[in-house]
């Protein structure tokens, strides 16, 4: 019996898409924004210093928590600090993870999102769940588990919000591209 509709953008796309494969007769339909299939190669560019071309106010303070010995791998080094037995170093640790996230979850900076990763509990929590399942690449089979079992969801109606920063793959004026980007933050 299908039940439900699934929603999510970014790492709740990731969560949608695993949901939809493993109960595909529970689902009716899909939509998906900012997809993000957990592969190594999205959690390097995010984490590793790609996005830092992006945001480099944000990546600064991200990175230069992390000893240069240790920044060979980010996602490490943090999950390192996130399960210290100091906990002044977990909360900062915390804060660090989340505001680089909040920094980085919009094209234009939400500053109340933002505010979010001065808040000790949350950033705690936040921090902690992500970056378990990137140190466990998502308990999922391989890096390419989400594309590899596509078609165990294919014959679900799916809708996808993809928008390109740049406008030129959609062919679309930038301002367009933007109103459909708050469109996918917004709706739903």
């Amino acid at each position: 019996m299908r039940i439900m509709q699934v929603f999510g953008g970014s790492w709740g796309s990731t969560l949608a898409l695993a949901y939809s494969q493993t109960h595909p007769d529970k689902v009716t339909g899909i939509v998906l924004r900012g997809i993000f299939l957990l592969r190594k190669k999205e959690l390097d560019w995010f984490y590793e210093g790609g996005a830092a071309a992006v945001f480099p106010d944000a990546w600064e303070p991200f990175r230069d928590f992390i000893p240069e010995d240790e920044r060979n791998c980010f996602i490490a080094a943090y999950s390192k600090r996130l399960t210290s037995s100091d906990a002044d170093v977990q909360i900062e640790a915390a804060k660090r993870w989340t505001t680089w996230e909040m920094m980085t979850a919009h094209l234009l900076q939400n500053h109340e999102n933002i505010k979010r990763g001065e808040d000790d509990k949350f950033s705690l929590a936040f921090a902690r769940i992500e970056n378990h399942y990137f140190i466990n690449k998502g308990f999922l089979d391989s890096d390419s588990h989400l594309l590899d079992n596509v078609d165990k969801i294919r014959h679900i109606k799916s809708f996808i919000v993809q928008v390109h920063v740049y406008s030129s793959f959609l062919g679309l004026p930038l301002c367009v591209s933007l109103f459909l980007m708050h469109l996918a933050r917004h709706s739903v």
